[in-house]
């Protein structure tokens, strides 16, 4: 019997090596976190990766940063998971103060249904002048804009969104038709 000759491959374990946050990284970081906690104005991420010194280019493409090694250790420190969740939920529920007059005949009670009735509403008070033939109602609304951000940071955060549009049958049918089209017109 011959004797076969078996290699043993000793397998090392790769060592995730860390590389240290440069210090634009540094500077994006902290605006980005600055950014978050901003219950105003916000910025586009493009336009905080200009202002830390990066280029046009790197600020138009921002997973060039945003998925180096040293910029992910840099974003667990300044935004911690808990902060970003808490401030997210605070922003799914945001709500802007608005007015709208009414007709004085309506009574306090029959505003407030009148407010309630559209969801999210919540009345805040109505106020009254002396002989006038009308009231302003001062309510809480749904802030939209910010509340459709939110969700969309939500899916973005989770992975939600499709990675590449796929065929759908509509899509299929207009190319199929403007395939047809483009040999039939001159």
């Amino acid at each position: 019997m011959a004797k076969t000759k078996v290699k043993r491959v000793a397998t090392k374990r790769k060592e995730v090596k860390k590389k240290a946050p440069t210090a634009r990284q540094i500077k994006a970081a902290k605006a980005i976190s600055e950014n978050i906690r901003n219950k105003g104005k916000t910025k586009p991420l493009g336009e905080i990766l200009k202002d830390a010194g990066y280029s046009e280019e790197t600020s138009k493409k921002p997973k060039l940063v945003t998925e180096s090694l040293g910029f992910k250790e840099l974003i667990d420190k300044y935004l911690p998971e808990d902060l970003v969740s808490k401030v997210h939920g605070e922003t799914l529920l945001l709500a802007k103060h608005s007015s709208y007059k009414m007709d004085a005949i309506l009574t306090d009670k029959e505003i407030e249904d009148i407010v309630i009735s559209v969801p999210g509403c919540r009345l805040i008070r109505v106020k009254r002048g002396k002989g006038e033939p009308w009231v302003t109602a001062y309510y809480y609304e749904p802030d939209g804009a910010n509340r459709l951000k939110a969700i969309d940071m939500a899916y973005k955060l989770r992975n939600s969104y499709p990675k590449d549009k796929e065929e759908t049958d509509t899509n299929l049918a207009i190319k199929e038709y403007l395939d047809k089209l483009s040999k039939i017109l001159p």
